[in-house]
């Protein structure tokens, strides 16, 4: 099926070929699985080093991961606007997995992080109990499922901004350790595609909150060249 679409295109003058519009969908749905599962890379590094590496996770991304997912998915479901809901399905099971992974050795490891303190827990209870109220909000009207939209928006480029929270640390130590390069690299090519779905249908929500994400993404990818992790 996805070989079909990526064989479909649409002529725009004599010589210029573009994709079809559901090249762009399928290949955004692509993108944001592994932009999803990108953070699986220092999850790994986590239970490798049985919890000594948590430190160098940021617990704003993780529940920024799962707060956005949600709120996308609550919009696409009662706008409704498919293309946006099983990426997003994959996303709420990534993000809670990392959640639970992170809270697990935070509370049980031997190796306690400050970042993953009391803040970051009201963060995580915060993002569960707004998804249920939101669900219920959204579930009224097409007017409210907007709402819903325009706040993912919001939720969506601070998850893309939120690697820049270490910004200063990694231009003061000149080391991109704390940027995870996975996460910023599929980040630009999420953004990318579905910039272009934005468009193609439409839709403002999809066409800032990517659109800003992709200069982010461009400044993260940016820092790791300069500064190198190691």
């Amino acid at each position: 099926q996805l070989a079909a679409c990526c064989g479909a295109m649409s002529l725009s003058g004599p010589m210029s070929v573009l994709p079809s519009p559901e090249f762009f969908e399928y290949g955004a749905t692509l993108c944001s699985t592994f932009f999803c599962l990108s953070p699986a890379v220092q999850m790994l590094q986590v239970y490798n080093t049985k919890g000594a590496s948590l430190g160098t996770v940021n617990p704003e991304n993780m529940i920024l991961l799962f707060f956005n997912s949600s709120l996308w998915l609550i919009w696409g479901l009662f706008l409704p606007m498919p293309p946006a809901v099983a990426p997003n399905v994959i996303g709420i099971l990534a993000g809670a997995f990392y959640l639970i992974l992170c809270w697990g050795y935070a509370w049980l490891g031997e190796f306690p992080s400050p970042r993953w303190g009391r803040r970051a827990l009201l963060g995580t209870i915060g993002a569960v109990l707004l998804n249920i109220a939101l669900a219920s909000y959204a579930s009224l009207s097409a007017q409210t499922a907007q709402h819903v939209g325009n706040l993912a928006m919001v939720i969506c480029i601070c998850l893309f901004a939120a690697p820049l929270s270490v910004l200063g640390q990694v231009v003061k130590d000149k080391n991109s350790e704390l940027l995870p390069t996975a996460q910023c690299g599929m980040q630009f090519l999420n953004c990318l595609f579905w910039s272009t779905v934005g468009f193609n249908q439409g839709a403002l929500q999809l066409i800032v909150c990517n659109g800003m994400g992709l200069m982010l993404a461009t400044v993260q990818l940016g820092l790791i060249a300069i500064y190198p992790a190691g």
